[in-house]
């Protein structure tokens, strides 16, 4: 066996001080290489642990970490009495046999990799995501600052003082029993869904609970419409997922069934948000809800029932779900806490008929295994006591003067560059721009400005709309309406 020269060993090591790497791992990551690369070849005898600590000016503990660490990769074998060896690699892992890595590391090698779902689903208007405290006036997020932080603390701390093995294992597929019960007993009185405990199933977030349906109720190829402009997330979901998209435009009452029949006259699904409709705001009158139902009986479809925003609204109660009125049993009805409560809880539900419920558990244990435990107990303590509903009649009153403090802003600064257009429900309006305006230009260039608005654009498929934007109230303090309304205008003049 071969012994390799200290000089030229340590002409391939070069450890930095100022690194982040730790030196074993520095030295670990230098020796595979020289191993890989030829530079060590099988058999040759490394230097002891004390010889090669000296002469890299490193502690022995650090080569003796590294050697140890090549030994369990198979890099080095060590023999009692004899010393330390690179071992014996099959002759294609090495040198000159060794292909060039460089040109599979590539961004443009790495990305054309994806398949051709995963390009798709990159595809399109990237929305940013701000993940420290969100910007005015960006739409979509809850107002945090009203967060009640405090009760759901003493609730949470009360949970993790009783924890036991149930609640820290693996949780059922279904969801938390006493959540689901709490759920159901909400939406019963509230959105006049009809359902028991054992037909809610308990997901995180609403965006894996239409991953769930697409897996449970479409096959590969099945259509399904979308509101045109419609639900962006829910879009590309369905689409991952192997659906056919068929775009349906809205009127005055909803989606608009005569069109939807002309291109397809045979959906396998109906994706709605008939209580707020997004991003619009409409509301989906009870004749054109009758109308889905009907339809869905005749086609076999399914609707899924997106409530978005049911619990905002401003002036008197919203219409019962539509999974309230359905005599067939072919909705399924969606709900969320990210947007009631914080987007970070990551909780949401569905309610499915009982024939189901079984088969949808099964599919989301392949999906997520579970929901987490730990907060649908919380959030359940949190509905039970009280403080949910409570909490929504407050956010109820805040968004209706938050949406005040919104327009007053726009008509002090952007008179002539944004019509708002008020809404009597939910976490955002439309302002309406100047037809001849670009909103994704407007949108990119108020970014610069620091002020977050999205192209009403985006939401579309085919449907023309007018140039807008999504203008959030829900998570702007009033105080910082003025100014932010002020720089909107400023990146908006800066492109007349």
């Amino acid at each position: 066996m071969s012994r390799y020269s200290r000089s030229a060993l340590l002409a391939t090591i070069q450890l930095s001080a100022e690194s982040t790497v730790p030196k074993f791992h520095q030295l670990s990551s230098q020796l595979r290489e020289a191993i890989l690369s030829g530079q060590l070849e099988t058999g040759t005898r490394l230097p002891s642990t004390r010889e090669l600590a000296q002469s890299l000016s490193v502690s022995r503990l650090t080569v003796q970490n590294s050697y140890e660490q090549l030994i369990s990769e198979g890099y080095l074998a060590a023999h009692t009495g004899s010393g330390t060896f690179v071992a014996q690699l099959s002759a294609h892992d090495l040198s000159p046999n060794r292909p060039d890595t460089s040109q599979f590391n590539t961004d443009e090698h790495l990305l054309a990799r994806l398949s051709d779902r995963g390009q798709a689903l990159q595809s399109g208007y990237q929305i940013a995501h701000h993940l420290k405290s969100p910007r005015a006036f960006h739409a979509g997020t809850p107002a945090l600052d009203h967060v009640p932080v405090q009760t759901w603390t003493r609730i949470s701390g009360k949970h993790w003082r009783r924890a036991r093995s149930p609640m820290l294992n693996y949780g059922d597929p279904h969801g938390y029993m006493p959540l689901r019960e709490a759920i159901a007993n909400y939406i019963r009185d509230a959105r006049g869904v009809k359902c028991d405990a054992d037909q809610v199933l308990v997901v995180s977030g609403a965006q894996q609970a239409f991953t769930l349906c697409a897996w449970a109720l479409l096959n590969e190829g099945d259509t399904a419409w979308i509101e045109d402009p419609g639900h962006i997330a829910a879009r590309k979901v369905l689409s991952g997922a192997g659906a056919r998209i068929i775009p349906v435009p809205l009127d005055s009452e909803g989606i608009d069934i005569e069109a939807g029949l002309k291109k397809d006259p045979d959906p396998g699904m109906i994706m709605v948000t008939p209580s707020h409709q997004h991003p619009l705001g409409l509301t989906t009158s009870l004749s054109r809800r009758l109308e889905l139902l009907q339809l869905a009986y005749r086609t076999g479809a399914w609707i899924l029932e997106d409530d978005y925003d049911s619990e905002f609204r401003f002036n008197g109660r919203p219409l019962t779900a539509m999974q309230g009125i359905d005599e067939f049993n072919h909705t399924i009805y969606i709900g969320t806490f990210s947007k009631v409560l914080f987007p970070s809880l990551r909780l949401a539900y569905l309610v499915v008929p009982k024939a189901l419920v079984s088969s949808f558990a099964n599919v989301y244990s392949l999906l997520d295994r579970a929901a987490p435990t730990m907060p649908q107990a919380v959030l359940a303590d949190f509905i039970r006591e009280g403080y949910f509903t409570a909490h929504i009649r407050k956010m109820r009153n805040l968004y209706a003067e938050r949406q005040q403090a919104l327009l007053e802003a726009m008509a002090a600064h952007c008179q002539g560059l944004v019509r708002p257009e008020p809404t009597d429900s939910g976490m955002h309006l439309i302002g309406w721009l100047p037809d001849h305006l670009d909103d994704r230009a407007v949108a990119r260039r108020a970014s610069e400005h620091d002020v977050d608005v999205l192209p009403l654009s985006i939401y579309s498929m085919e449907a023309q709309q007018p140039p807008g934007l999504l203008l959030g109230f829900s998570c702007v303090d009033p105080v910082d309406m003025p100014d932010a309304a002020r720089r909107l205008a400023e990146a908006i003049r800066s492109l007349l």
